[in-house]
């Protein structure tokens, strides 16, 4: 019911509850953890009660509610530049488990780190919605 990326959802109480993130053979834009800095901003491209999602409710049944419509086209500030950034402020841990190059991170820093990133460029971003949002506005 909180939505997939907002700060209720589980992934946003795991940034804003002093969650960490352990990335395994990955770099830190695997984490999904940066949308919820992303809903926080919020972003033009993004519509988080646009679309219809299906959700299994206690009882098994199955409710329509509102959820998620994802961007239309790429964003112009690039999550690849998560790893730098965190390098940049020392909060990025790196290393091996087992054979896999890791990383390993507090999930509020990941958050500051990308909502510091999107600044001013998310109010006047060009990339909106998906098509199916569109149609049904």
């Amino acid at each position: 019911e909180a939505g997939i990326w907002t700060a209720e959802s589980p992934i946003g109480r795991l940034v804003h509850g002093g969650g960490h993130l352990l990335c395994l053979g990955v770099t830190p834009e695997a984490a999904t953890a940066y949308h919820i800095a992303e809903e926080s901003m919020p972003c033009v491209c993004l519509s988080m009660k646009g679309g219809r999602d299906l959700r299994v409710q206690m009882d098994g049944g199955v409710a329509e509610q509102a959820g998620l419509v994802w961007r239309g086209g790429d964003c112009p500030i690039s999550v690849k530049e998560l790893a730098p950034g965190l390098e940049r402020r020392r909060k990025l841990l790196q290393g091996r488990v087992g054979q896999a190059e890791s990383v390993f991170c507090k999930a509020i820093d990941l958050w500051r780190v990308r909502r510091q990133q999107l600044g001013k460029t998310c109010g006047t971003c060009k990339v909106l919605p998906d098509g199916e949002w569109k149609a049904k506005a």
